[in-house]
């Protein structure tokens, strides 16, 4: 997956990113939902990453209060675990 746009992000109702910060080898970057703060998107970066390792990034839709993580490729699967969750 690419780079998550944080404008579109913001424009979805999260708050800017917090991060970048390391994390198991990774670079992390963190979204929360602005209205439901137990729910955010995770994206991680490798350490030494350029345009070309966009696909080396990993981007995950968090549950924090159900612990419960699912991959995300695009903006259409976020919106639809977010629609799930609600």
């Amino acid at each position: 997956m690419k780079t998550l746009d944080r404008y579109q992000l913001e424009g979805m109702g999260f708050n800017a990113p917090e991060g970048p910060c390391f994390a198991n080898g990774r670079l992390l970057r963190f979204f929360i939902l602005r209205s439901k703060p137990w729910l955010g998107v995770e994206e991680y970066l490798p350490v030494h990453s350029d345009s070309a390792d966009e696909s080396e990034s990993e981007v995950y839709a968090v549950n924090y209060g159900k612990h419960y993580v699912k991959p995300i490729q695009n903006l259409e699967d976020l919106q639809d675990f977010l629609y799930q969750q609600y």
